[in-house]
């Protein structure tokens, strides 16, 4: 009963503050490591913001091709 209403308890505004702080915090680091990777090198950092937007896409495209396949094949599986 424990784990259940845990799971269901919805979050006090003091754990969405806290959760907000943090990703806060983690996107101004994100921030300042890619300024700082851009003054040591700007051609690196711009082939790289290519590279993980390819992978990235790529990625996506994949993931939607996979759900499509295992919508298809749950719902051949049901019938």
């Amino acid at each position: 009963m424990g784990i259940v209403r845990a799971v269901t308890k919805p979050l006090g505004l003091t754990h969405v503050l806290l959760s907000v702080i943090r990703n806060v915090n983690v996107m101004w680091q994100a921030f300042g490591c890619v300024a700082t990777m851009f003054v040591i090198s700007p051609k690196l950092t711009g082939l790289m913001a290519l590279v993980v937007t390819a992978v990235v896409t790529v990625g996506s495209l994949f993931g939607s091709v996979l759900r499509q396949l295992s919508r298809t094949s749950q719902a051949q599986v049901l019938s």
